[in-house]
């Protein structure tokens, strides 16, 4: 599911239930020259990491989501497949695809019931979206990638990512782009202790990723 932009030679990482099918569909729609990035074997890896595949990038991007909002996309999935509701996407299908789930820790720890799953999640993956992300956007103060977008903030992310990549853009065009994979709503109700102790354990995502409220796309975040 990586993809490298010709023109600049950039990786652009898509972390799961981050929006990376709308990216995908943004950079289509803009008329960006793209191409599958593979891994040695050839295979096309979904949510693959950079050093997953073949070559060397100029530049790296990934984009990130609020962790609470994470376990929740991640619990509606879960709530969704499990009751027989197809996947969805609108993108375009993908050949010599190789599933890569970083992700899949947490499949024996799902629940129907969130306060459950939650539970399920602190005792056995405490601080999963943390370490996650820095499989993709390196540790802190280390190399690591170039730009890090938010997916609340998906479409001005991406098209400041695309100018900081030297791309002009129709911004209308990308703005214009409709939501993909978006399922029926469901109600997540949070019990407070479960979130505080959450947000606790993830702590390493938040202070580097959404310290300040700021969603403007982070540089070589440390």
């Amino acid at each position: 599911m990586a993809q490298r932009l010709v023109k600049v030679n950039a990786l652009w990482m898509y972390i799961p239930f981050c929006g990376g099918t709308w990216v995908r569909s943004a950079l289509a729609a803009a008329g960006v020259e793209t191409e599958e990035a593979v891994q040695p074997d050839g295979n096309e890896a979904w949510h693959g990491l950079a050093r997953q595949f073949v070559g060397e990038f100029d530049r790296k991007v990934v984009f990130v989501r609020h962790p609470l909002k994470w376990y929740e996309s991640y619990y509606v999935r879960f709530r969704a497949l499990s009751t027989g509701e197809p996947e969805r996407s609108t993108a375009e299908p993908l050949t010599r695809v190789k599933r890569f789930l970083p992700f899949g820790c947490l499949q024996k720890y799902c629940h129907q019931d969130f306060d459950h799953f939650i539970s399920n999640c602190i005792e056995r993956q405490p601080g999963f979206v943390s370490r996650m992300y820095e499989w993709y956007a390196g540790p802190p103060g280390g190399a690591g990638v170039d730009y890090v977008g938010r997916q609340e903030n998906l479409a001005e992310n991406f098209l400041d990512v695309m100018d900081k990549l030297g791309y002009e853009l129709d911004r209308e065009v990308v703005r214009s782009c409709p939501p993909v994979n978006v399922r029926e709503p469901v109600t997540v109700e949070w019990n407070e202790t479960l979130k505080a102790e959450l947000l606790r354990r993830e702590r390493p995502a938040l202070d580097r990723f959404f310290a300040n409220g700021d969603l403007s796309v982070l540089e070589r975040p440390q």
